[in-house]
């Protein structure tokens, strides 16, 4: 939508007007609690697994702890910067400067459309490639009523290429609609402080164009891949195979088979006779279970077939007494008509 010069000219007024209120009440600081907190719950979920020596699950563990931690850090430099930033004075913003940043926006990116009773600016971007990467074109939507919230931003993926295995991220640098900024964020800020509206969605779309390895939500290299579901691995698709009962994809270390009709199965579904201590899925195992001494088919048949063993020995063995005492009885008589 192409506004007409009167229409600009109020659009400019009202973002100006919500610019200058957003970075006065800006002066609350936020500390980054929830990825402390986040850590502190992944912390104490490490220390649970390595004292019960799962390794497998301790590396997966680490590694959400390591990107909780560069998240926080990322989150402690921005607050440092917005600390600094606060200590300059303000700049004064002008209406005149953000009418002609919006008279610029439409001429400078292909798709441009400003909404101003909607109080927001729609910029498409470049298709974006990273790394060999295509995840298509975005939707940049800046809310100049939201300012400071969630919603002030929302990056949509035209032509969503997602993960795999992560339905709510359409780059690597954005979850649920959401940029993670990054070193972008102080940038991006003093771009909206002087008013300059076409820096700030230039360096959106710069930011959108390059790739942080350090702090993905999904790494480019695993885009394609699935991660198991028992040590959160990442796995090539030879190297993965379905649990039959439940369907959890697991790698080739943690799958598991059933003794009886080797099928592969998780862990989870299957549970040790208690007598050969095999393991069975639930096909397999007694419709009650391996509870109150229930033991498995083969088990129970060899259990049936030694009682039936001993039942056979011990009425041979009684016949063979029996046969004996008649003998022995039998001679007694034979001894006594003799004499």
């Amino acid at each position: 939508m192409i506004l007409s010069s009167r229409q600009r000219w109020r659009c400019a007024l009202r973002i100006t007007a919500a610019l200058a209120h957003h970075f006065h009440e800006q002066q609350q600081l936020t500390l980054p609690e929830r990825w402390f907190q986040q850590a502190q719950e992944l912390a104490a979920r490490h220390e649970f697994v390595r004292r019960r020596g799962w390794m497998e699950a301790g590396d997966s563990i680490r590694r959400q702890l390591l990107l909780r931690v560069q998240w926080q850090l990322t989150e402690l430099r921005r607050l440092q910067q917005q600390l600094e930033l606060l200590q300059q004075p303000a700049p004064t913003l002008s209406v005149a400067e953000v009418y002609r940043e919006l008279t610029a926006l439409e001429h400078e990116f292909e798709r441009v459309t400003i909404e101003p009773q909607r109080t927001r600016i729609l910029l498409t971007t470049e298709r974006i490639v990273l790394k060999g990467l295509d995840v298509g074109p975005f939707e940049l939507v800046w809310n100049w009523s939201k300012l400071g919230a969630a919603e002030e931003l929302q990056v949509v993926a035209l032509e969503p290429c997602r993960p795999n295995d992560r339905s709510d991220v359409t780059h690597p640098h954005v979850q649920d609609n959401l940029l993670c900024e990054g070193e972008a964020s102080v940038p991006l800020e003093q771009a909206l402080r002087s008013g300059r509206l076409g820096d700030y969605f230039a360096i959106l779309q710069q930011t959108l164009k390059t790739y942080n390895p350090s702090s993905p939500y999904v790494h480019v290299e695993d885009w394609f891949s699935r991660r198991c579901s028992s040590c959160s691995d990442s796995m090539d698709e030879c190297d993965e195979s379905d649990c039959y009962i439940c369907s959890e994809v697991l790698c080739c270390d943690c799958i598991a088979c059933c003794a009886e009709c080797h099928s592969s199965t998780c862990r989870s579904c299957l549970d040790a006779c208690p007598e050969c201590h095999r393991d069975r899925c639930a096909a397999c195992q007694p419709e009650e279970g391996f509870r109150n001494g229930v033991v498995c088919e083969s088990c129970q048949t060899a259990k049936d077939q030694n009682e039936t063993d001993t039942a056979d020995d011990e009425e041979e063995n009684s016949g063979t007494d029996a046969a004996g005492a008649a003998v022995q009885s039998v001679c007694l008589g034979e001894v006594g008509v003799l004499a």
